[in-house]
């Protein structure tokens, strides 16, 4: 009994092994992830009346997107121990209420600082957090193309750029399908200034260019001037085409942006075919840009093999018993 127990663990190893090399591209594992969270931060001395109110309204509001939303609501009560560059901060605000917009990237423990209100949160700074046009019509956007390239220009925007993007939105069209699309982002937008904080923008800022795919979930480093460039924008895209995540995430960053995501969006969500067999476009470098069966399949058998060697132990030590 307890030869034939170690052997079904051994074949459900092997089972488990190919599920979890078989989860798709870094782009699908976007979809199925969970996204990461934000904290707004309200900060005030215990018993301050307007820091209290300053937070039940945030919270009573931030409840109100019934879990939508991937901010939650932190009540700060500053003290002598308290380490300000866990929000963001530098040192104590001069005013109190102050607010401060904090998340991590994730595997790499790292503070993500998205916004900073230092006399308290208005009613319109509150609704620019909970939603916006441009975040709404994101949402939208990844469900119906490969990924997004979210595009802020600058000032001085150099007229090809539009023909960077005509060029790439073709060559992905090829490679993977539905393909991307092209989103642009006006950084003076005040309705955006949720989505231009947490960018890191200025609008003295050169061009910035930012890859989201699955659930909203931006791919780091964003291009910015220089770098944004034909090559750069493919050589990002060519990152979420990578197969088996399970291996692949801890080299593929990515920040989920906060932004809304409704129940009734992940009925749309498209599913997933491991990709065993690729033909390449007459647009791609085949020594740099495919992905051969081999490449999904060897880790596979490589499990599968190690499972059976065990098997077969187990076996014969059972047989000379």
């Amino acid at each position: 009994m307890g030869c034939r127990k170690w052997i079904i663990a051994a074949f459900a190893f092997a089972a488990f092994a190919g599920w979890a090399c078989d989860t798709g591209t870094v782009r699908d594992a976007g979809f199925h992830s969970a996204r990461d969270m934000f904290r707004l931060n309200v900060i005030a001395p215990r018993g301050d009346a307007q820091g209290d109110a300053l937070y039940a309204m945030v919270e009573d509001r931030l409840r109100g997107c019934n879990g939508t939303l991937n901010i939650a609501p932190t009540r700060i009560e500053p003290g002598a121990a308290t380490r300000w560059d866990d929000y963001g901060l530098d040192g104590p605000p001069a005013h109190f209420p102050a607010a401060t917009l904090t998340g991590e990237v994730r595997g790499l423990r790292q503070l993500l600082f998205a916004g900073q209100w230092n006399a308290g949160l208005s009613a319109e700074d509150v609704a620019a957090l909970l939603d916006s046009p441009l975040r709404t019509r994101l949402a939208e956007a990844v469900l119906h193309a490969w990924a997004v390239l979210l595009y802020s220009p600058g000032p001085n925007s150099p007229p090809e750029r539009a023909a960077i993007f005509d060029r790439v939105a073709k060559r992905w069209a090829i490679e993977q399908s539905p393909g991307v699309t092209l989103v642009t982002f006006d950084r003076n937008d005040p309705r955006e200034r949720t989505l231009r904080a947490f960018a890191g923008l200025d609008n003295d800022m050169p061009d910035w260019l930012g890859i989201v795919f699955g659930k909203g979930k931006l791919l780091l480093p964003p291009l910015l001037g220089d770098k944004l460039t034909e090559n750069g924008i493919n050589e990002q895209l060519k990152r979420l085409a990578v197969q088996c995540t399970c291996i692949e995430e801890t080299t593929v960053r990515s920040v989920s942006v906060p932004m809304r995501w409704d129940a009734a969006l992940d009925k749309q969500i498209p599913a997933f075919t491991p990709r065993l067999n690729y033909a390449a476009s007459a647009l791609t470098e085949p020594a740099s840009y495919g992905f051969p069966a081999a490449y999904v399949l060897a880790p596979i058998l490589a499990f599968a093999a190690v499972a059976l060697a065990v098997t077969g132990l187990i076996i014969r030590r059972a047989r000379r018993q």
